[in-house]
Order: structure tokens, then C-alpha cells, then sequence
């Protein structure tokens, strides 16, 4: 018997640290027994809250019957006060106190989802990539799938493949009395309109591989030119230290904020100069070179109207607006002055707009699905076999041969949602990417 079906698990499903709320489910066939004996509670209804006053901590518990739960077996989740050595002695207590209840390892409610048939391999790829989504309307491409969309247009095309199947099939047992159930006009459309549907798909990967990309701007500039006042200013609070001397920042400084639905990645660079005798400083430097092929954007800041910056997404900013005199304004530059303030308005305005559009989606297209690589080797697999079908209806290949190249279609379908043959390794590459308590 595999040992998911039989044992107990337990994990914080919240992220760890310090919070109002934290959450812990226990999933397993024990699960409803393990928690009431632990807080002393009958969990009489399903779907019901119960507040318990217990010695660790007040809390609240909720029983989800099998199979509807997260993961399609008994689970109890457990609410508690935010508090990390709370929820950790609530853990090692339970799993003290039940000899069939461990730790949960890294996506093992999702792996007991998808094993126990509640979600599918490509709703289960969805899940880890919600979690990992670095803008709101990736999450929402993701959703689409994890809700079946992408999985229901592959069933879709099984289905097709299947009814081809056992027309062949037929024409095959009633071949000796000479009935024609085979339509070759009839049966080249379905593949048609299955190649369509398949490019389709995979169109839209290119469509939004882009977006899932990690949004990073880089400020870059010679020495005390303003690029850390700009920094704070552009995450708006004092994160990087700002002095007068020349080489203040020496490492870069990194630092997320939310831009429009957006987890952009802001990040102060060392000063770039030729007179540096610093080793720490020069490391710095270096550092800066190396990153500039990772930034989608660059914002090169100088306080001289000098800009060396090649990169195809420059915006050059003219600082200190207020000490230097600027003799002749260009159209392709933002003047301003980190002191006063004078400029920063706009110059956001227009980081944050090019920012947008760089991550924009149209989630109104329902024919648009983010799909990974392994789901594209899959769909390409797919369009070859039916590609082959096509070559063998042309070349009017033997009822038997045919009937076989069908099989062989549905086979991969199978595969790409985990229906068969997926292999122990590849559910446990996919699987171990989960943190623990997913």
C-alpha cells in the first residue's frame, strides 16, 4: 500500500514569521481522530469553525470529511495566534502525541491532491506557480489553469481522439460486411481543427513568457551623483544610507515593492569610477557590471548631463537640479532634485508606466494560457503525433496502423496531465520545488 494513503501529516500552511493568523492542517485518515483527542474537542460537523480554549494557545479548528478537502483525504486545520514558537509547539506536540503523524515534506498536500485525483498534473504545476508569480496578472493566467481551463481543452481533444479511435475501431470489425464508418473528409477536419487547438495553445506561450520574467530596475552612475536618494525615493523610505562621501554604497541594494499589481526589484548600485583604490569598492563595481545583463531596466543618474548608458531601456535622470545650473533641457532626460523633491513625481510616472506596459496582458483573451516547459515539450509531442495522422490518412495507412498512431495520440495527452506513466521522479522534481505546507 503507498505509505501516502495510510500515515498522517502535518504542517504550517501559513508563511513562517510572526502574524495575526497562523494556520496548520493535518490531512490523513487519522486526522479528525488526532485532533479532536489533541484539543479535547468533538469535531461533530464538516465545514464547521470550533473555538477551543487549550493550554498552548486559544484556537480555532475546522474538519473538511473526504474527499472534499484540498488534498481529497480527512484534513483538520488548526487557527492560531501568529506566533512561531506557538505554532511550532503545537506541531512537535501533536506529532509527540501520535505515533502515525509526522511532518509534512515540501508540496506533499499537493502531491496527496493530485494522487488522490482532486486536481490534475497541470493544476498542480498551477499551484506552485501562483505561489511563485511575481505580478498579479500572471497569478491570473495561473488560476485559469489550476481552475481546469487548459486541462478541459485537452480533455476536449481526447475526447475527439477517442471517438476517431472507435470509429476505426469499428470499421475495422465490420470490415468483412462491407460498411464504410470511416470517413476519411470527416476524420481529416478533427485533425484540422486539433492542430488548430493545439497551436493555439502554444502560441500563447510567447504570448506571456515575457511577464513571468522578475521585473529589475537598476540605478546606476558615477559616485554621489544621487543614485541612493533616488533609490529611497523611488521605494519611498530610507533604505540606503546617503552621505556626501564619494563610494558610500560599495555592494548593491536590493528592494521589492508592488508596482500596479507588479513585484518589481529596485537596486542602488556602487558608483562607477575609474579612481578607486578601495578592493571592497572595486568588488562593488564589478558587481554592477554583472547584474546590468539581468536588468530589464536601467535608470543612469548624473548630476553633469553626461550619460554613457547603451542599454535598450535607459531613462536618463540630470540630478541636483537645485545646485547645478542646467543650461539646455533635452526632450529625452528628467531633471530633478532628490533634495527638494522637485521632478520625482514625474519621472515615477513614467519608470512605473513603462513598468506596466512591460507586464501587460490582455486577461480578457479566454484563448491565452502561461504554460512551462515541460507542458510545451508535451503540446509539441502532441502536434507531431497528429501531424503523423494526418500523413498517414493521406497516405491511406492499414485501418490497424491508424487505430495504433490514435492510441499513441491519447497516450501523451495522458502523460501531460499525469493521468499515466508519469514516473516517481518526475512527481518528486516537481513536488520537492513546493515549500513545506503546500
Amino acid at each position: 500500500m503507498d505509505p501516502l494513503k495510510k500515515d498522517n501529516i502535518i504542517a504550517e500552511i501559513t508563511p513562517a514569521g510572526r502574524a495575526g493568523v497562523s494556520a496548520i492542517r493535518v490531512s490523513g485518515p487519522d486526522s479528525k481522530h488526532i485532533v479532536s483527542n489533541f484539543f479535547s474537542t468533538e469535531l461533530s460537523k464538516e465545514r464547521h469553525m470550533y473555538y477551543v480554549r487549550s493550554t498552548i494557545d486559544d484556537v480555532m479548528l475546522v474538519y473538511y470529511r473526504s474527499p472534499e478537502s484540498y488534498t481529497g483525504e480527512d484534513c483538520c486545520e488548526i487557527f492560531c495566534h501568529g506566533n512561531p514558537a506557538v505554532v511550532d509547539h503545537i506541531i512537535k506536540s501533536m506529532i509527540q502525541s501520535h505515533p502515525l503523524l509526522r511532518m509534512a515534506t515540501n508540496g506533499e498536500f499537493t502531491k496527496r491532491a493530485y494522487l488522490n485525483g482532486r486536481i490534475d498534473l497541470l493544476q498542480a504545476e498551477a499551484v506552485l506557480d501562483i505561489i511563485n508569480s511575481s505580478n498579479v496578472s500572471m497569478a491570473k493566467q495561473k488560476g485559469r489553469i489550476l481552475k481546469g481551463e487548459l486541462s478541459t481543452r485537452l480533455l476536449s481533444i481526447k475526447k475527439t481522439l477517442i471517438e476517431l479511435s472507435s470509429i476505426c475501431e469499428a470499421d475495422i470489425d465490420f470490415s468483412d460486411e462491407g460498411l464504410n464508418v470511416f470517413d476519411p473528409i470527416k476524420v481529416k477536419s478533427s485533425l484540422d481543427g486539433i492542430e488548430q487547438d493545439i497551436n493555439s495553445i502554444l502560441s500563447s506561450a510567447s504570448l506571456v513568457k515575457d511577464v513571468s520574467d522578475t521585473i529589475r530596475v537598476l540605478i546606476v552612475g558615477r559616485p554621489n551623483v544621487g543614485k541612493s536618494s533616488l533609490f529611497n525615493k523611488l521605494i519611498e523610505y530610507e533604505r540606503a544610507i546617503v552621505h556626501h562621501t564619494p563610494g558610500t554604497t560599495r555592494d548593491y541594494i536590493e528592494e521589492d515593492i508592488i508596482v500596479d499589481g507588479v513585484e518589481v526589484t529596485f537596486i542602488d548600485t556602487a558608483g562607477v569610477r575609474e579612481e578607486v583604490t578601495c578592493d571592497i569598492e572595486k568588488e562593488g563595481i564589478k558587481k554592477v557590471s554583472d547584474i546590468k545583463n539581468t536588468a530589464t531596466m536601467i535608470i543612469e543618474v548624473s548630476d553633469d548631463d553626461v550619460f554613457v548608458e547603451k542599454a535598450p531601456l535607459v531613462i536618463k535622470v540630470r540630478n541636483k537640479i537645485d545646485i547645478y545650473d542646467v543650461k539646455r533641457k533635452e526632450k529625452d532626460v528628467h531633471y530633478i532634485s532628490t533634495l527638494l523633491g522637485e521632478g520625482i513625481r514625474e519621472l515615477k510616472k513614467e519608470v512605473f508606466d513603462l513598468i506596466s506596459q512591460k507586464n501587460k496582458i490582455d486577461t480578457q483573451k479566454t484563448n491565452i494560457f502561461s504554460i512551462n516547459t515541460r507542458q510545451i515539450n508535451y503540446l509539441n509531442e502532441i502536434k507531431m503525433s497528429i501531424h503523423s495522422l494526418q500523413n498517414g490518412l493521406s497516405e491511406k495507412v492499414s485501418a490497424d496502423i491508424f487505430s495504433f498512431m490514435l492510441r499513441d495520440s491519447i497516450s501523451v495527452i495522458n502523460k501531460m496531465l499525469g493521468e499515466e506513466d508519469v514516473g516517481e521522479k518526475v512527481l518528486d522534481e516537481l513536488f520537492s520545488r513546493f515549500c513545506i505546507g503546500k
